[in-house]
């Protein structure tokens, strides 16, 4: 997958079965750090069962958080996607911040399949 800017701005080009991640990040996270923080702050909570459970709605997505996964819905078509872990959720986050902190772009393959 491949984390680059175009006329300034993030952009994640990703295989069509993870594309609502793409659309996720730009769209909710965009260049934001206090929503990469926001989201990586409620996988902790999540993960150290400090909440059982954490969702919430931006401008275009829900997310849910759960120990055991991460659900990305798009608020107007229904679309889901099923992340198997917080894990998973996590690394797509730190990939995004690394672009928007660096302004670099870079090409690279997920660990999760």
């Amino acid at each position: 997958m491949r984390f680059y800017l175009e006329d300034g701005y993030p952009r994640l080009d990703v295989e069509q079965e993870k594309q609502l991640v793409s659309e996720f990040l730009q769209f909710d996270v965009q260049s934001g750090e206090y929503n990469i923080n926001l989201f990586l702050n409620s996988c902790k909570k999540v993960a150290s069962k400090e909440i059982a459970e954490w969702d919430g709605t931006g401008n275009a997505f829900t997310i849910t958080i759960k120990a055991d996964s991460v659900t990305i819905e798009n608020a107007y078509t229904y679309d889901e996607l099923h992340l198997s872990s917080i894990a998973e959720f996590e690394w797509y986050l730190k990939q995004w911040e690394r672009l928007i902190t660096t302004g670099e772009e870079f090409t690279i393959e997920s660990p999760f399949k």
